[in-house]
C-alpha cells in the first residue's frame, strides 16, 4: 500500500509541476518588456524618421546600444507605394537592418560594402518597375511594413555634430506611383 501511494503522490507531483512549468512559460511573454522595435513601432509615426542617442542611464529606446552609436529608424509602410529610404555614407562604420512588423531580420547591409557613395535603399512588396540607378538597392519583400534601423558609429564626441548633420539629410518617403 505505501509503494502505491507514492508512486501516485510522485506522479501527482510530476503532473503539477509539468502544468506550473507550461503555464509560466505560456504566460511569461505577457510580463516581458517590450522589446526595442516594438516600442519604435508604437511611437514613431509612418514612413518617418527618428534619431536615437543611447546613454545607458536613459529609460529610452535602444538604451542599451553602444553609446559611441547615433541610431537612425524610420517605420514604414510599403502597401500603397514602395517606401525608399536614402542619405549620404556616414563615415567608418554603419550598419543597416529592415525589420518586419515581427521585429524579425529581413535585410542587412553594412560598411564593408565599399561599392556605395550613398545609401539608397527601396523596399516595395509587389514587383513594380521602378526608376532606379545601378546602385539602388531594391528590396522586394512580402511584408509591407516594418522598421529600417541605420547604426553610425560616432567615434569621438567631436564628431557628433558632422555625423548628425549627415543623419539630418536622410530621407525615408512613400515613393509617388
Amino acid at each position: 500500500m505505501l509503494i502505491v501511494r507514492l508512486v501516485f503522490w510522485s506522479v501527482a507531483v510530476c503532473l503539477l509541476a509539468a502544468l506550473v512549468h507550461i503555464v509560466t512559460i505560456i504566460s511569461l511573454p505577457a510580463f516581458a518588456p517590450k522589446s526595442a522595435s516594438a516600442n519604435a513601432r508604437s511611437s514613431l509615426g509612418v514612413n518617418s524618421l527618428a534619431r536615437f542617442t543611447p546613454a545607458p542611464d536613459q529609460k529610452m529606446l535602444f538604451a542599451r546600444e553602444n553609446p559611441d552609436m547615433e541610431i537612425l529608424v524610420c517605420r514604414y509602410d510599403a502597401r500603397r507605394a514602395p517606401v525608399r529610404f536614402t542619405g549620404p555614407l556616414t563615415g567608418d562604420y554603419w550598419s543597416i537592418a529592415v525589420y518586419d512588423i515581427k521585429g524579425r531580420n529581413r535585410f542587412a547591409l553594412n560598411d564593408s560594402y565599399q561599392v556605395f557613395k550613398k545609401i539608397d535603399l527601396i523596399i516595395d512588396t509587389r514587383e513594380r518597375d521602378i526608376e532606379a540607378d545601378e546602385k539602388t538597392l531594391i528590396i522586394q519583400d512580402a511584408s509591407a511594413s516594418g522598421l529600417i534601423v541605420l547604426r553610425a558609429f560616432r567615434p569621438f564626441r567631436v564628431y557628433k555634430q558632422m555625423l548628425r548633420a549627415r543623419l539630418g539629410e536622410f530621407r525615408c518617403a512613400e515613393m509617388s506611383h
